[in-house]
């Protein structure tokens, strides 16, 4: 594989320069030998590979999700891990560092789960374009309930699809095999699944959600929860805030005013500033349809 350089592209923000640049937390190449750092022209051959903290891209068939190495939050916890999973559009450089800011932000265990499904139009509706993420979450999530472990997913926009699809293989996979007076819908309840800003109408009920929702944010508004004729999940918390961030994508990608405008909104960055501990938003759920809660009261 060839060596890439690692850096900031572009006219960017000064302080965007120093927060993405200065870190210093991403690696110029691939250390670890189990895993690899894919040429950017062929990333989508990786969709489903695991992200690492250590900006290496590891193969799922040869590797358990507990031993990936983590980026890891300020006080170190190498407890839960949170799974990952990008938007549209996703960047060798980016992913890692978005992986470590989460890290940061949520003070856990972080590791990702690479989806390469992309998009020419923010507006259009998503696409599935392989099926390669969906199979990785599908194990993940089978290994949790066989063990009877929380399984604990955030995704991002369009990462959100992919999730929703792997839920609902796993949930019919599971009924299929598992026959008799049980509830399914309690079995699934251990799948906590965090959106923001996703780009998808529906989810199946059964797993706890909570969904992140800009109150700008146009894709919220037209793909996801904040469309009244979506379906968030059964007893899904939608927690809504309203506010505008400098895009964090800008310095791997060149972005249009149209996208700059979106971003702000619908970015990683506005996102990443808003989000807390998952049972603490969980606290509101009801027990039939959803909640739409204001953020600042679920922080209260």
């Amino acid at each position: 594989m060839k060596e890439r350089k690692w850096g900031c592209w572009g006219p960017v923000a000064v302080f965007l320069g120093l927060l993405l640049c200065g870190s210093g937390s991403v690696a110029a190449s691939c250390q670890d030998a189990r895993g690899l750092m894919p040429d950017p022209a062929l990333l989508s051959e990786y969709s489903g590979f695991y992200v690492g903290g250590d900006a290496c891209f590891y193969d799922p068939t040869g590797i358990r999700l507990g031993e990936v190495p983590p980026a890891l939050g300020p006080s170190g916890d190498t407890g839960q891990r949170l799974i990952f999973v990008n938007g549209a559009n996703p960047k060798v450089e980016r992913e890692p560092e978005f992986l470590r800011l989460l890290a940061q932000a949520r003070d856990l265990p972080a590791v990702g789960v690479l989806n390469t499904q992309t998009s020419d139009d923010p507006f259009s509706a998503p696409e599935i374009r392989g099926t390669s993420a969906v199979k990785t979450l599908e194990s993940v999530m089978w290994d949790g309930l066989k063990h009877d472990r929380e399984v604990l997913i955030r995704a991002g926009s369009a990462g959100a699809s992919v999730v929703a699809i792997a839920i609902g293989r796993t949930k019919a996979s599971w009924a299929a095999r598992h026959p008799g007076p049980y509830k399914l819908d309690e079995t699934l309840r251990a799948i906590k699944v965090e959106t923001f800003g996703g780009a998808n109408p529906f989810y199946p009920d059964g797993p706890s959600y909570v969904h992140y929702a800009n109150l700008l944010d146009p894709n919220a508004q037209k793909f996801g929860v904040l469309n009244p004729l979506n379906k968030p999940g059964q007893g899904a918390v939608i927690a809504v805030f309203r506010d505008t961030a400098a895009p964090l994508e800008a310095p791997y990608e060149s972005l249009t005013p149209k996208n700059y405008r979106i971003l702000s909104h619908h970015g990683f960055g506005v996102y990443n500033a808003h989000q807390m501990d998952f049972d603490r938003a969980y606290r509101f759920s009801p027990s039939h349809l959803y909640i739409i809660v204001p953020l600042a009261i679920l922080e209260r």
